[in-house]
Protein backbone atom coordinates (compact mmCIF):
# COMPACT_ATOMS: atom_id res chain seq x y z
CA UNK A 1 0.00 0.00 0.00
CA UNK A 2 1.20 3.20 -0.72
CA UNK A 3 1.92 6.06 2.03
CA UNK A 4 -0.87 8.62 1.91
CA UNK A 5 0.48 11.55 0.65
CA UNK A 6 -0.04 15.43 2.50
CA UNK A 7 -2.55 13.90 5.32
CA UNK A 8 -1.81 16.13 8.09
CA UNK A 9 -4.55 13.97 9.94
CA UNK A 10 -2.22 11.11 10.22
CA UNK A 11 0.60 13.07 11.58
CA UNK A 12 0.84 12.88 15.94
CA UNK A 13 0.89 9.13 15.66
CA UNK A 14 4.34 7.79 15.66
CA UNK A 15 5.79 5.32 12.91
CA UNK A 16 6.15 1.70 13.86
CA UNK A 17 9.85 1.17 15.69
CA UNK A 18 12.69 -0.17 13.19
CA UNK A 19 15.69 -1.24 14.10
CA UNK A 20 17.72 1.54 14.57
CA UNK A 21 21.01 1.59 16.51
CA UNK A 22 20.11 5.13 18.07
CA UNK A 23 18.02 6.88 19.72
CA UNK A 24 15.52 9.60 18.25
CA UNK A 25 15.56 13.10 20.16
CA UNK A 26 11.78 14.84 19.62
CA UNK A 27 12.59 16.70 16.44
CA UNK A 28 14.10 13.54 14.89
CA UNK A 29 11.22 11.59 15.95
CA UNK A 30 9.10 13.93 14.29
CA UNK A 31 10.90 13.87 10.96
CA UNK A 32 10.89 10.12 10.91
CA UNK A 33 7.03 10.32 11.37
CA UNK A 34 6.38 12.94 8.54
CA UNK A 35 8.67 11.03 6.19
CA UNK A 36 6.85 7.39 7.18
CA UNK A 37 3.07 9.50 6.55
CA UNK A 38 4.00 10.64 3.00
CA UNK A 39 4.08 14.16 4.38
CA UNK A 40 6.44 16.83 2.70
CA UNK A 41 8.49 19.35 4.72
CA UNK A 42 11.68 21.12 5.53
CA UNK A 43 14.50 19.70 7.65
CA UNK A 44 17.28 22.21 8.16
CA UNK A 45 20.10 22.10 11.16
CA UNK A 46 23.61 23.63 11.47
CA UNK A 47 26.43 21.36 10.99
CA UNK A 48 26.33 18.75 13.06
CA UNK A 49 22.79 18.49 14.54
CA UNK A 50 22.56 15.11 12.76
CA UNK A 51 20.15 15.88 9.29
CA UNK A 52 21.78 12.93 7.62
CA UNK A 53 21.74 10.90 10.33
CA UNK A 54 17.61 11.57 10.69
CA UNK A 55 17.53 11.03 6.89
CA UNK A 56 19.00 7.44 6.94
CA UNK A 57 16.64 6.75 10.07
CA UNK A 58 13.62 7.90 7.63
CA UNK A 59 14.30 5.56 5.26
CA UNK A 60 15.84 2.72 7.09
CA UNK A 61 12.09 2.82 8.43
CA UNK A 62 10.56 3.38 5.25
CA UNK A 63 12.22 0.37 3.72
CA UNK A 64 11.76 -1.96 6.79
CA UNK A 65 7.73 -1.16 6.48
CA UNK A 66 7.81 -1.38 2.34
CA UNK A 67 6.07 2.04 2.25
CA UNK A 68 8.35 2.73 -1.04
CA UNK A 69 7.07 1.17 -4.42
CA UNK A 70 9.46 -0.22 -6.29
CA UNK A 71 10.02 1.38 -9.95
CA UNK A 72 8.45 -0.49 -12.95
CA UNK A 73 11.07 1.01 -15.53
CA UNK A 74 14.33 1.68 -15.60
CA UNK A 75 16.38 4.94 -17.10
CA UNK A 76 20.18 5.55 -17.25
CA UNK A 77 20.42 6.03 -13.58
CA UNK A 78 17.11 4.72 -12.39
CA UNK A 79 16.41 0.89 -12.15
CA UNK A 80 13.38 -1.18 -12.34
CA UNK A 81 12.73 -2.74 -9.53
CA UNK A 82 14.80 -1.15 -6.67
CA UNK A 83 12.64 1.68 -4.32
CA UNK A 84 11.36 4.69 -6.13
CA UNK A 85 13.20 6.90 -4.22
CA UNK A 86 15.68 9.37 -5.20
CA UNK A 87 18.21 11.48 -3.15
CA UNK A 88 19.77 14.67 -5.22
CA UNK A 89 21.65 17.36 -4.55
CA UNK A 90 23.07 20.25 -7.24
CA UNK A 91 27.25 19.07 -6.33
CA UNK A 92 28.85 15.90 -7.25
CA UNK A 93 30.46 16.52 -3.62
CA UNK A 94 27.07 16.33 -1.61
CA UNK A 95 26.34 13.56 -3.88
CA UNK A 96 29.49 11.22 -2.65
CA UNK A 97 29.24 12.81 1.22
CA UNK A 98 25.13 11.90 1.34
CA UNK A 99 25.96 8.18 -0.80
CA UNK A 100 28.57 7.61 1.85
CA UNK A 101 25.68 7.45 4.78
CA UNK A 102 22.86 5.64 2.70
CA UNK A 103 22.09 1.70 3.04
CA UNK A 104 23.85 0.19 -0.41
CA UNK A 105 20.57 -0.48 -1.53
CA UNK A 106 20.11 3.50 -2.03
CA UNK A 107 23.62 4.48 -2.86
CA UNK A 108 23.07 4.73 -6.64
CA UNK A 109 19.82 6.27 -6.06
CA UNK A 110 21.91 9.33 -4.76
CA UNK A 111 22.94 11.70 -7.92
CA UNK A 112 23.07 15.26 -9.23
CA UNK A 113 19.72 17.29 -10.18
CA UNK A 114 21.31 17.27 -13.42
CA UNK A 115 21.49 13.66 -13.55
CA UNK A 116 18.49 12.65 -12.56
CA UNK A 117 16.78 14.67 -15.65
CA UNK A 118 19.36 13.32 -17.61
CA UNK A 119 20.29 16.83 -19.20
CA UNK A 120 22.50 16.44 -22.64
CA UNK A 121 22.71 18.59 -25.51
CA UNK A 122 20.37 20.04 -27.79
CA UNK A 123 20.67 21.66 -30.90
CA UNK A 124 18.70 23.99 -32.42
CA UNK A 125 18.26 26.38 -35.17
CA UNK A 126 18.93 29.97 -34.54
CA UNK A 127 19.76 33.38 -36.64
CA UNK A 128 22.80 35.05 -35.80
CA UNK A 129 23.60 39.21 -35.90
CA UNK A 130 23.32 38.62 -39.33
CA UNK A 131 20.29 37.33 -39.46
CA UNK A 132 21.55 33.81 -40.94
CA UNK A 133 19.84 30.76 -39.75
CA UNK A 134 22.52 28.75 -37.60
CA UNK A 135 22.47 25.55 -36.01
CA UNK A 136 23.48 26.08 -31.79
CA UNK A 137 23.88 23.63 -29.06
CA UNK A 138 22.30 23.58 -25.44
CA UNK A 139 22.06 21.36 -22.54
CA UNK A 140 18.84 20.59 -21.70
CA UNK A 141 16.55 17.94 -19.51
CA UNK A 142 16.08 15.20 -21.60
CA UNK A 143 12.93 14.34 -19.01
CA UNK A 144 10.41 17.22 -19.12
CA UNK A 145 6.89 17.53 -19.87
CA UNK A 146 6.80 15.46 -22.69
CA UNK A 147 8.86 12.96 -21.66
CA UNK A 148 8.29 11.72 -17.98
CA UNK A 149 10.46 10.14 -15.12
CA UNK A 150 9.13 6.53 -14.01
CA UNK A 151 5.49 6.74 -12.70
CA UNK A 152 6.58 5.18 -9.32
CA UNK A 153 9.29 8.09 -8.64
CA UNK A 154 7.28 8.64 -5.26
CA UNK A 155 10.00 10.53 -2.79
CA UNK A 156 12.52 12.87 -3.98
CA UNK A 157 14.97 14.04 -0.88
CA UNK A 158 16.74 17.41 -1.92
CA UNK A 159 20.12 17.91 -0.07
CA UNK A 160 21.88 21.13 0.83
CA UNK A 161 18.79 22.33 -0.77
CA UNK A 162 19.25 26.26 -0.64
CA UNK A 163 21.96 25.37 -3.53
CA UNK A 164 18.98 24.24 -6.18
CA UNK A 165 17.57 27.11 -8.26
CA UNK A 166 13.30 26.93 -8.09
CA UNK A 167 13.81 27.02 -11.95
CA UNK A 168 16.19 24.07 -11.56
CA UNK A 169 13.08 22.31 -9.31
CA UNK A 170 10.26 23.38 -11.80
CA UNK A 171 12.15 21.77 -14.61
CA UNK A 172 11.98 18.76 -11.83
CA UNK A 173 8.53 19.02 -11.17
CA UNK A 174 7.62 19.28 -14.88
CA UNK A 175 9.91 15.83 -15.51
CA UNK A 176 7.43 13.77 -12.63
CA UNK A 177 3.86 12.37 -14.47
CA UNK A 178 2.26 12.88 -11.24
CA UNK A 179 3.87 15.83 -9.15
CA UNK A 180 1.01 15.73 -6.82
CA UNK A 181 1.33 12.12 -5.52
CA UNK A 182 5.29 12.65 -4.89
CA UNK A 183 6.78 13.61 -1.67
CA UNK A 184 9.78 15.78 -0.84
CA UNK A 185 11.96 16.30 1.90
CA UNK A 186 14.18 19.32 1.77
CA UNK A 187 17.28 19.36 3.98
CA UNK A 188 19.20 22.40 4.25
CA UNK A 189 20.78 24.83 6.21
CA UNK A 190 20.00 27.96 6.73
CA UNK A 191 24.03 29.64 6.53
CA UNK A 192 24.95 26.93 3.51
CA UNK A 193 25.49 28.82 0.41
CA UNK A 194 22.45 30.02 -2.00
CA UNK A 195 22.47 29.13 -5.82
CA UNK A 196 25.00 30.03 -8.42
CA UNK A 197 22.00 31.69 -9.96
CA UNK A 198 18.73 32.18 -9.66
CA UNK A 199 16.27 32.04 -6.23
CA UNK A 200 17.09 28.96 -3.43
CA UNK A 201 14.11 26.49 -3.53
CA UNK A 202 14.85 26.07 0.20
CA UNK A 203 14.04 29.75 0.72
CA UNK A 204 10.52 28.99 -1.03
CA UNK A 205 9.80 26.01 0.64
CA UNK A 206 10.33 27.35 4.12
CA UNK A 207 7.06 29.39 3.54
CA UNK A 208 5.20 26.38 1.80
CA UNK A 209 5.57 23.67 3.93
CA UNK A 210 6.42 22.26 7.19
CA UNK A 211 9.61 22.59 8.89
CA UNK A 212 11.39 20.92 10.96
CA UNK A 213 14.46 22.81 12.54
CA UNK A 214 17.47 20.29 14.39
CA UNK A 215 19.09 22.80 17.29
CA UNK A 216 21.21 20.05 19.45
CA UNK A 217 24.80 19.65 18.03
CA UNK A 218 26.53 16.24 19.23
CA UNK A 219 29.50 16.25 21.11
CA UNK A 220 30.49 13.65 18.50
CA UNK A 221 30.03 16.29 15.51
CA UNK A 222 31.88 18.73 18.06
CA UNK A 223 35.58 16.65 17.83
CA UNK A 224 36.12 17.62 14.35
CA UNK A 225 37.69 20.48 14.51
CA UNK A 226 36.47 21.92 11.05
CA UNK A 227 32.88 21.67 12.38
CA UNK A 228 33.50 23.18 15.65
CA UNK A 229 35.29 26.11 14.51
CA UNK A 230 32.55 26.60 11.61
CA UNK A 231 29.85 26.68 14.84
CA UNK A 232 32.13 29.04 16.17
CA UNK A 233 32.23 31.62 13.51
CA UNK A 234 28.78 31.41 13.03
CA UNK A 235 27.90 32.14 16.58
CA UNK A 236 31.27 34.65 16.65
CA UNK A 237 31.61 32.19 20.59
CA UNK A 238 35.41 31.18 20.15
CA UNK A 239 34.98 29.85 24.33
CA UNK A 240 34.50 26.46 23.95
CA UNK A 241 37.08 26.13 21.00
CA UNK A 242 39.71 27.98 22.88
CA UNK A 243 38.71 25.94 25.68
CA UNK A 244 39.12 22.53 23.62
CA UNK A 245 42.58 23.60 22.23
CA UNK A 246 44.05 24.64 25.59
CA UNK A 247 42.32 21.14 27.28
CA UNK A 248 44.07 19.02 24.13
CA UNK A 249 40.62 17.88 22.58
CA UNK A 250 42.42 19.20 19.18
CA UNK A 251 46.09 18.82 18.59
CA UNK A 252 47.68 22.23 17.75
CA UNK A 253 51.00 23.02 15.46
CA UNK A 254 52.41 26.56 15.03
CA UNK A 255 50.73 28.09 17.81
CA UNK A 256 51.08 27.65 22.00
CA UNK A 257 48.11 26.17 22.61
CA UNK A 258 47.48 28.58 25.99
CA UNK A 259 47.61 32.09 23.64
CA UNK A 260 45.74 30.42 20.72
CA UNK A 261 42.35 32.75 19.65
CA UNK A 262 41.23 32.57 16.33
CA UNK A 263 40.60 36.17 16.48
CA UNK A 264 44.02 37.25 16.50
CA UNK A 265 46.45 34.94 15.21
CA UNK A 266 50.19 35.24 15.00
CA UNK A 267 51.65 35.16 11.63
CA UNK A 268 52.24 31.61 9.54
CA UNK A 269 50.41 28.29 9.24
CA UNK A 270 48.29 26.65 12.38
CA UNK A 271 47.08 23.28 12.26
CA UNK A 272 44.42 22.01 14.38
CA UNK A 273 43.43 18.09 14.23
CA UNK A 274 42.06 15.59 16.08
CA UNK A 275 42.60 11.27 15.13
CA UNK A 276 39.75 9.86 12.47
CA UNK A 277 37.69 13.54 13.24
CA UNK A 278 39.72 15.44 10.27
CA UNK A 279 41.98 18.81 10.24
CA UNK A 280 41.92 21.95 10.31
CA UNK A 281 44.65 24.58 8.64
CA UNK A 282 44.72 28.45 9.14
CA UNK A 283 47.12 30.61 7.02
CA UNK A 284 47.33 34.15 8.07
CA UNK A 285 49.28 36.55 6.40
CA UNK A 286 52.04 38.96 8.12
CA UNK A 287 49.95 41.96 7.76
CA UNK A 288 47.21 43.42 5.95
CA UNK A 289 47.57 43.35 2.35
CA UNK A 290 45.74 45.18 -0.36
CA UNK A 291 43.57 43.49 -3.42
CA UNK A 292 46.23 43.40 -5.56
CA UNK A 293 49.22 42.23 -3.21
CA UNK A 294 46.70 39.85 -1.56
CA UNK A 295 46.33 38.35 -4.97
CA UNK A 296 49.99 38.21 -5.52
CA UNK A 297 50.45 36.54 -2.85
CA UNK A 298 47.26 33.87 -3.15
CA UNK A 299 48.80 33.03 -6.69
CA UNK A 300 52.07 31.93 -5.27
CA UNK A 301 50.66 30.26 -2.08
CA UNK A 302 48.26 28.12 -4.34
CA UNK A 303 51.52 27.16 -6.56
CA UNK A 304 53.26 25.72 -3.59
CA UNK A 305 49.94 24.11 -2.26
CA UNK A 306 49.80 22.39 -6.23
CA UNK A 307 53.55 21.40 -6.03
CA UNK A 308 53.13 20.02 -2.39
CA UNK A 309 50.20 17.90 -2.84
CA UNK A 310 48.22 19.80 -1.08
CA UNK A 311 45.50 21.06 -3.48
CA UNK A 312 43.86 19.02 -5.65
CA UNK A 313 41.17 20.93 -8.06
CA UNK A 314 38.85 17.14 -8.19
CA UNK A 315 38.78 17.19 -4.82
CA UNK A 316 39.31 20.71 -2.92
CA UNK A 317 37.17 23.58 -3.32
CA UNK A 318 37.65 27.41 -3.08
CA UNK A 319 35.63 29.60 -1.20
CA UNK A 320 35.71 33.08 -2.00
CA UNK A 321 32.84 35.81 -1.51
CA UNK A 322 33.52 38.49 -4.62
CA UNK A 323 34.01 38.08 -8.34
CA UNK A 324 35.80 40.58 -9.23
CA UNK A 325 39.32 42.68 -7.90
CA UNK A 326 40.27 39.70 -4.96
CA UNK A 327 37.72 37.50 -6.48
CA UNK A 328 37.15 34.22 -8.55
CA UNK A 329 37.49 35.45 -11.45
CA UNK A 330 41.06 36.55 -11.00
CA UNK A 331 41.80 33.52 -8.58
CA UNK A 332 40.95 31.22 -11.37
CA UNK A 333 43.09 32.87 -14.04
Amino acid sequence: TLPPVHTAEAIGVHAPTTSLSFVLNEEQQQAVDYGFYGKSFCLIGAAGTGKTTTLKAILQTLLEHHRIPMLEMSTQNLMAETPGVALIAYTRRAVRNIAKQMPEQLKRHCMTFHKLVEYAPEYYEDKNEDGEWTTKMRFAPTFNKRNKLPSNLRLVIVDEASMLSTDHFQQLVDALPEPSQVQFIFLGDLNQLPPVYGIPILGKKLLDLPVIELVRVYRQALESPIISLALSVKNNNFDQFQKDVRDGVFEIEGCDPRVFDPRRLPAGKITLRKPGRGAVTLHTWKKKLDKDDGLMAMQGHFRMMIKEGQYDPDEDLVLCPWNTSFGTDELNK
